[in-house]
């Protein structure tokens, strides 16, 4: 796993493939004829793993039981943060880009400003509705899980937390987001997501 630090524009990955996206992450997929394959979004990466190691470490329910209803709870959650998130942000930009938004705002003060306003909004408005559906969907139990869909970290969980980590950097307000707060405080201290902190990397000792 190689660590980048966004802010150092000196640092560059060597792979061509790579760097022609300026993605990150990137997962590149060497396959056994030499050829190689690029994956540049976050929650798809996770889906190939999920599709090459079934049995390391399940991300998607898979007991007979509950596996088609559940597996679709999970999807239905990660979008909420991968699609809703990004969708809520381009509803405050008046060129319908956050990509627009973003480079006005390395600029301007005003336009940092104007960036965090419209994040901060973004992301209260997507944990909402997170918290809404983990109602819907768990009832009573929504008051007392710690985990998002059963009783086990899920791809759900995993898109969770970093979006509880940018929310919490933006200073959204928590309050009656306790269902989802809970669920965050819980998982951030399992071993799957502390031994892969940025804040334990030699290179990330400033704050992002």
């Amino acid at each position: 796993m190689l660590y980048l630090d966004l802010r150092d524009d000196t640092k560059h990955i060597s792979n061509d493939s790579s760097r022609s996206a300026a993605h990150v992450p990137t997962l590149i997929v060497t396959h056994s004829d030499g050829t190689s394959t690029a994956i540049r979004q976050a929650v798809d990466i996770l889906e190939y793993f999920e599709e090459r190691f079934p049995d390391t470490c399940p991300l998607l329910p898979s007991s007979a039981s509950q596996s088609s209803r559940a597996r679709a709870l999970v999807r239905d959650f990660v979008n909420i943060i991968a699609v809703d998130v990004v969708e809520q942000q381009q509803q405050f930009s008046a060129g319908g880009s956050s990509n627009a938004v973003s480079n006005r705002a390395s600029v301007t003060g005003h336009g940092f400003e104007e960036q965090h306003q419209r994040a901060t909004v973004a992301f209260r408005r997507v944990l909402a509705s997170y918290q809404q559906l983990l109602e819907s969907a768990r009832g009573a139990d929504a008051k007392t899980c710690l985990y998002t869909v059963g009783d086990a970290i899920t791809l759900a969980d995993v898109c969770l937390v970093p979006a509880m980590e940018q929310a919490v950097a933006y200073g959204v307000d928590m309050a009656g987001l306790q269902h989802v707060a809970r669920i965050y405080n819980h998982l951030k201290k399992l071993p799957a997501f502390t031994d892969f902190d940025w804040r334990k990397h030699a290179s990330a000792n400033r704050r992002l």
